[in-house]
């Protein structure tokens, strides 16, 4: 293909090579392949194509075979040896990925002179396809050094835990204050539910910045226990996989910890706010947010809070306080007074609770820009917030 490692970052740079019309094929190399079982080395690092001739005893070539899709000659991620950054060793470990966490979340000129950490996406998302690199490190790059760790080397391997029952898929909740006074410092932990289903995570929080500040995020025990690696590509944002495990993440338990810092009293509003989950083969893999995040908590009133972020432009968070058991029914409305998307109607616990609605009506078409309102009804009160969606 050519370029590595900047494959096809700018146009032209880059292209799959034309299947040639005759031998000797021009611009194409002949292996030092001469028998079955031997293997084609090639001199650099690249995604190579190949195409086969077959010859008589007279020497005459026939027509070209088909050209192959295309391989890698390298393991993605493998980019230190222990000693020179960018030079690899056949192994992907915790050299390579001590060089990913060093520039995670670095994109356009931060990555000058090491875009060979910038290994994802590929083209069909498995570790032996063409990366279609984007120039930022981030999760995509995090789960193809997932899937190619070598994890015998370096890491401990996982306790056997007792799988969740089948189908009952990975959900996270987290447990944040109610309310919070200037210079708090707090941990918010992020648990997570897992049935085995989810290999890499990425979370993004959502918080009240006229109340509270991210200070940083580090790995739960149930991740690190597990094998797992967290890096941050930002405040608030956790991106997190187990690093050669072949399988997801088991059990219960904390993934997760964000600390945060109040920067005025009030309610500080941490919340889910998005998350991506891929499994094994790295496919998009549900994650559901739990509804309740402190259920039973100890809750003095009940409230609506704010949605957030507000304004948005795709999903939002919803979340609200109930300090008696009861029928709660939470809804999206527009301005004449439609209901656009009921949230979740039914008698709950004492407790706090959060969902997440993704902007769309009850038939998932996309609500346009504009103000609506999210409503709250609770022993016939009505509490209600303006929400503004912006295209």
């Amino acid at each position: 293909f050519g370029s590595y490692p900047l494959y096809a970052t700018s146009p032209g740079t880059g292209s799959v090579p034309a299947s040639p019309g005759s031998y000797p094929p021009p611009g194409w190399t002949l292996t030092s392949v001469t028998g079955s079982g031997q293997t084609d080395t090639p001199p650099s690092r690249d995604f190579w194509y190949y195409v086969a001739y077959a010859k008589d005893g007279c020497g005459n070539a026939s027509t070209v075979s088909n050209r192959t899709g295309g391989t890698l000659d390298y393991h993605l991620g493998d980019i230190g040896d222990g000693v020179t950054p960018g030079t690899g060793d056949n192994t992907v470990n915790t050299a390579d990925a001590s060089l990913l966490g060093t520039h995670y979340g670095a994109s356009g000129a931060a990555l000058t002179g090491f875009e060979y950490i910038d290994v994802g996406p590929t083209t069909n998302g498995t570790t032996d396809a063409r990366p279609t690199v984007d120039q930022v490190v981030d999760f995509e790059d995090l789960v193809m050094f997932a899937l190619n760790y070598s994890r015998h080397l370096s890491l401990a391997a996982r306790p056997e835990l007792a799988p969740r029952a089948s189908g009952s898929g990975t959900s996270l909740s987290l447990n944040a204050p109610d309310e919070v006074r200037v210079g708090d410092v707090f941990d918010v932990p992020v648990r997570i539910s897992g049935a085995g289903d989810v290999l890499a995570l990425s979370i993004r929080l959502g918080w009240d910045p006229g109340i509270v500040e991210p200070v940083s995020v580090t790995a739960g025990d149930l991740l690190t226990s597990q094998g797992g690696m967290l890096f941050s590509p930002g405040p608030g944002c956790a991106d997190a996989a187990l690093m050669g495990a072949g399988s997801g993440i088991v059990g219960e338990g904390t993934a997760v910890v964000a600390r945060f810092r109040a920067v005025a009293t009030g309610w500080p509003g941490v919340a889910i706010a998005h998350v991506i989950g891929r499994d094994p083969e790295n496919r998009d893999a549900r994650v559901s947010i739990s509804g309740s995040n402190a259920a039973g908590a100890d809750v003095s009133a009940t409230r609506l809070m704010p949605v957030i972020p507000n304004p948005t432009t795709g999903s939002s968070v919803l979340q609200y306080t109930l300090a008696r058991r009861g029928a709660v029914d939470l809804a999206v409305f527009s301005v004449d007074g439609r209901r656009i998307r009921s949230i979740t109607h039914g008698v709950q616990e004492v407790g706090r609770y959060q969902f997440l609605w993704n902007g769309a009506d009850e038939h998932g078409v996309v609500m346009k820009s504009g103000l609506y309102f999210v409503r709250l009804e609770v022993a016939g009160a009505r509490q209600t917030r303006v929400l503004a969606i912006v295209r």
